[in-house]
């Protein structure tokens, strides 16, 4: 476990501690979300797509409600975890257990997790400091990854119904943070701050450029991994699983390391090195498919770039971009295509089967590498300012450490 020193060092201090646990909680329950979607639909022997097409629909719908409620953030927050707790012991209360109720389950999962999400980030953002937060963000992401892993490890050797009760108690737990908050004299600042038709916010040409390459890249991401799935499982089945864990693996770090890489040398090249990773990535297994040491590759590479994307493209950019008072809206409009690729490969997965694998490989490295263009004429949002202040810290620290050693 990490020691509280070292936390603080990613700039999660004890005045912003009650946010940091409630984005936890937050992610963690979305994570959960997922495992339980997946179990599910190996119980009813159901396509988990039509799971995720669901979930995906309400968190697309409740985010867009949520932006109206956003002047009240401070019980829209309060009322957005209760709710999550309520739905997420909704199967308990289902005997029949049909693929139709639980289709609706998996929309009101949606619709708990969408309805205060942006509102969430954008108490992120006002609370910590640019220049912090992407190891805040990814240190975040990480633990809620983690802890969603070791947690369904745990539930499930216990039975369907202790997964439902510790699914509920997660979520209800992250109140206690929220309660600690106190946001009565913030959250009404925050409603005179809070621009009042969030739909019809127009965003300016930078974010744009952002989000063209991140829609690119979930798209491609959701489409293509069932067809490389297949291939991988057919071709090194033995291997499959061990394949599996080195992605979650470097997932899990790679949010982290993203997210101190965006503070020390900016958000962009990090988002151009993750979509140069993944379209060599790409390349290479059209090229090598009978290679195993190519897929290991791959995996290595997926896991890298999803990591330092989800911290930097689910916490940061829209913060960073969003003038003052907008910031749910434009992380509501930046994350929409993390759940709108979703729906996309429900609907044309079928159609990615008539490709050769060769081809369709090659095609996503294509437009990988394309989707580089749009970052190279979008500005670096991190401040100069606060890259010049951390180069001339580390230049003092090293004088100091040099002087040291010789006197």
């Amino acid at each position: 476990m990490p020691s509280i020193s070292f936390i603080a060092r990613l700039g999660v201090s004890k005045a912003n501690l009650p946010v940091f646990f409630t984005l936890l909680g937050a992610f963690l329950w979305y994570y959960l979300a997922l495992n339980v979607m997946t179990a599910i639909s190996v119980s009813l022997k159901t396509d988990y797509l039509l799971l995720m097409l669901s979930h995906s629909i309400g968190v697309i719908l409740a985010g867009a409600i949520g932006l109206f409620l956003s002047r009240k953030r401070y019980k829209l927050l309060l009322v957005w975890t209760i709710l999550g707790a309520v739905t997420s012991l909704l199967p308990l209360f289902d005997p029949s257990f049909t693929i139709l109720n639980v289709q609706l389950i998996c929309f009101a999962w949606g619709l708990s997790f969408g309805l205060g999400m942006p509102a969430c980030l954008s108490l992120f953002t006002e609370v910590v400091p640019i220049e912090k937060r992407g190891r805040f963000g990814g240190l975040s992401l990480m633990f809620a990854f983690l802890c969603a892993v070791l947690i369904n490890g745990f539930a499930q050797p216990l039975g369907i119904l202790f997964t439902y009760l510790s699914f509920g108690t997660l979520r209800l737990l992250g109140l206690i943070p929220l309660l600690k908050l106190r946001l009565g004299k913030e959250a009404s600042v925050t409603e005179k701050r809070v621009a009042p038709y969030g739909i019809l916010t127009s965003f300016d040409r930078r974010f744009y450029l952002y989000i063209a390459p991140w829609f690119l890249f979930n798209v491609i991401d959701t489409l293509e991994g069932l067809l490389l799935r297949n291939i991988v499982r057919s071709t090194f089945a033995e291997y499959f699983l061990l394949m599996q864990l080195v992605l979650l693996l470097s997932l899990s770090v790679f949010v982290l390391m993203g997210g101190v890489l965006c503070d020390l040398i900016g958000r962009k090249p990090v988002i151009i090195l993750g979509l140069s990773i993944m379209g060599i990535a790409y390349a290479i297994i059209s090229i090598t498919q009978a290679s195993l040491l190519a897929w290991f590759f791959f995996f290595v590479s997926d896991g890298i770039a999803t990591g330092m994307f989800l911290t930097v493209f689910v916490a940061l950019i829209w913060g960073d971009l969003a003038p003052k008072g907008s910031e749910p809206f434009y992380y509501y409009a930046g994350n929409v295509p993390l759940f709108l690729a979703t729906i996309i490969q429900f609907f044309f997965v079928g159609s990615i089967t008539f490709l050769s694998p060769t081809s369709a490989f090659s095609l996503a490295a294509f437009f990988l590498f394309l989707a580089v263009l749009p970052i190279l004429f979008a500005p670096e949002t991190l401040p100069e300012k606060k890259l010049k202040e951390r180069e001339l810290k580390g230049y003092v620290e090293k004088a100091k450490k040099t002087k040291e050693k010789y006197t």
